[in-house]
């Protein structure tokens, strides 16, 4: 189940369908016995946490945000909703956490990076998360992701970054922002410089703004209007690369 990226709000339909799924799923997993009635009486009076895997201001911790400022409202028994944030290593350890640590028992949910099945597949997960395992209840978002510069940068196509060096900024090696570029660097000759060290998308950001690097190997979309609707409005923000199955219509400024 997803809601539509281009959806204002997040439709009351659709959250009351999440909850049900997860009230009736987490009843199912952790007594098999108890029928689905049971799903109504089962969150009473508990809290639910979502752990977010990015630090605070960033597209997925809105997202997160948002869900639990409303998700309690349509979980059978009214449960309180508690937003945390665990960044570190591009969502991975907020996914190891879910998997290996959390309690099993509905009470503890999480967002993260949603190219985790890829990181296992490409070997950079730990040994012991295993994405196949994880249950998914849905997803607040599907849009486009583009690799992008700051407006300043001097780059406007991805022509222009064959021939001169663009240091992009990322948490780690082995999160999308780092890897897409060095995927474009290997296939196409691109010059991509990946500078490392930064505490998430937000600090990214920042980063760009005070021209210490000249961009970024991966944003959404729909989260950067959400959270820099000036950068998308303005054009401030210059895609290269639009990362996706289907090609989607980004924005029209005079800037790029």
């Amino acid at each position: 189940m997803s809601f539509p990226a281009r959806s204002p709000q997040l439709r009351a339909t659709q959250l009351k369908s999440l909850g049900r799924i997860l009230a009736v799923a987490t009843v199912l997993l952790c007594a098999p016995a108890v029928n689905e009635a049971a799903a109504d009486d089962y969150f009473k009076g508990k809290t639910i946490r979502i752990v977010i895997g990015t630090p605070p201001g960033g597209g997925y911790d809105a997202y997160g945000r948002l869900v639990a400022r409303h998700l309690g409202d349509f979980i059978p028994g009214t449960p309180t909703l508690v937003a945390s944030n665990l960044p570190g290593a591009s969502g991975l350890k907020a996914a190891t956490y879910l998997q290996t640590v959390a309690p099993k028992d509905g009470t503890v949910i999480a967002t993260f990076n949603k190219s985790m099945p890829l990181y296992q597949a490409l070997g950079q997960a730990p040994v012991e998360l295993k994405t196949e395992q994880l249950s998914y209840i849905g997803s607040v978002s599907q849009t486009s992701e583009v690799l992008s510069v700051w407006h300043k940068s001097g780059v406007k196509t991805i022509e222009d970054a064959k021939k001169r060096e663009v240091l992009m900024g990322a948490d780690a090696m082995t999160g999308s922002m780092a890897f897409y570029p060095t995927l474009l660097n290997a296939t196409v000759g691109t010059k991509f410089k990946i500078i490392t060290g930064y505490a998430g998308g937000n600090a990214v950001n920042m980063a760009m703004e005070q021209g210490e690097v000249d961009g970024r190997g991966n944003t959404t979309w729909s989260s950067l209007k959400a959270t820099k609707p000036q950068w998308a409005k303005d054009g401030l923000l210059v895609p290269l690369v639009q990362i996706g199955l289907h090609k989607k219509r980004i924005y029209r400024t005079s800037r790029c």
